[in-house]
This record gives structure tokens, sequence and C-alpha cells, in this order.
């Protein structure tokens, strides 16, 4: 299913770029998406890898691909969330 064809909001991990002259960063963040595309929001803190002992086997390296593929996509600046 492609961005396009989504019929609800979404969300997925992104590095964003936060410009603040010389003590500008990158962070990775929750970032939340209209069914459309759209960006519409992220979370207020940075994204972390944790997971409990009670979740299923394979869950640490499921997160670890999340954060893998927000490595691999284009930072979004922060500013384009308005």
């Amino acid at each position: 299913m492609t961005d396009s064809t989504r019929k609800h909001s979404y969300w997925n991990l992104r590095v964003i770029e936060f410009d603040a002259g010389e003590d500008s960063y990158s962070a990775v963040h929750e970032v939340y998406y209209e069914a459309d595309g759209r960006l519409r929001g992220y979370s207020v803190e940075p994204a972390i890898m944790m997971w409990t002992a009670d979740d299923e086997p394979g869950a640490a390296r499921r997160a670890l691909e999340k954060f893998q593929r927000a490595l691999a996509e284009p930072a979004i600046k922060a500013k384009e969330f308005g």
C-alpha cells in the first residue's frame, strides 16, 4: 500500500533536523502523517530503543530495524511541520 492509498493516519520513525544555529542537531522521533502522507507532527521526546523480558522473541531486532529504516530515509527539517 502506498502513502496515497492509505485510509488512516500512520506513524514511523524518522530523523528530524533541528536548526538552532551553532547548536543545531538531529534526532530520531516518531513522525505522524495524515492518510494522504502529509506531515502531521512528531513526538516531543526523541525515540528510544527499549523492550522488556515480556516482549515476544525478536522484539529488540524489530525495534533496531525501525531505527535503521529511519536512518536510511532523508531527514526531515523540523520547520516542515509548521
